[in-house]
C-alpha cells in the first residue's frame, strides 16, 4: 500500500504514506473553490470565443433531414468539457498546495506513484475534498 486516506471526523482526514502522516481538513472554502471551477471554465470559454468574434451558436452544426432541422452541439460540448476540466485541474492543484504545502507533482513523486496511481490518488483526494469519502481504504 503506497498511501492511505483515513477519515478521522467529518471533514477531518489523514493522509499516510511511507513515514509521513499529514492531517488535513476539507473546508467550505475548498469545496466552494472546486465547485466554482466549473463556472470559471464555462466563463473562460465564452470570453475566449468572444475574443475570436464567435459565440456558442458559432459552434453549432445545423443539418436538414426529412424536413427537420437538427442542431448538433457536440463541438461546443466537447470544448466546454475541456475548459471545465482545465479550470478544475488548476483549482485542484492550488488546493493541494494549500493543504499539503507542496505541489501536486512533488507529493505524487514523494509517495512514489506511477501515472495510473496518480490519477487514482487525484480522484480519491478530489472525492474527499468534495465530501465523498471512498467507501473503502485506498492504496
Amino acid at each position: 500500500m503506497k498511501y492511505e486516506f483515513i477519515k478521522n471526523a467529518p471533514d477531518d482526514y489523514t493522509l499516510k504514506y511511507k513515514d509521513q502522516v499529514i492531517n488535513f481538513k476539507s473546508t467550505v472554502d475548498i469545496v466552494t473553490k472546486l465547485q466554482d471551477a466549473i463556472e470559471q471554465g464555462k466563463n473562460k470559454l465564452i470570453f475566449d470565443l468572444a475574443k475570436q468574434g464567435m459565440t456558442i451558436k458559432s459552434l453549432e452544426v445545423e443539418t436538414k433531414q426529412d424536413g427537420k432541422t437538427i442542431v448538433d452541439n457536440s463541438n461546443f460540448e466537447a470544448l466546454e468539457k475541456n475548459y471545465i476540466q482545465k479550470a478544475q485541474a488548476e483549482v485542484f492543484i492550488s488546493v493541494v498546495e494549500e493543504l499539503f504545502n507542496k505541489k501536486f507533482t512533488e507529493l505524487v513523486v514523494e509517495i512514489g506513484l506511477d501515472e495510473s496511481e496518480m490519477e487514482q490518488f487525484g480522484t480519491d483526494l478530489g472525492n474527499i475534498l468534495n465530501g465523498t469519502f471512498p467507501s473503502k481504504k485506498t492504496s
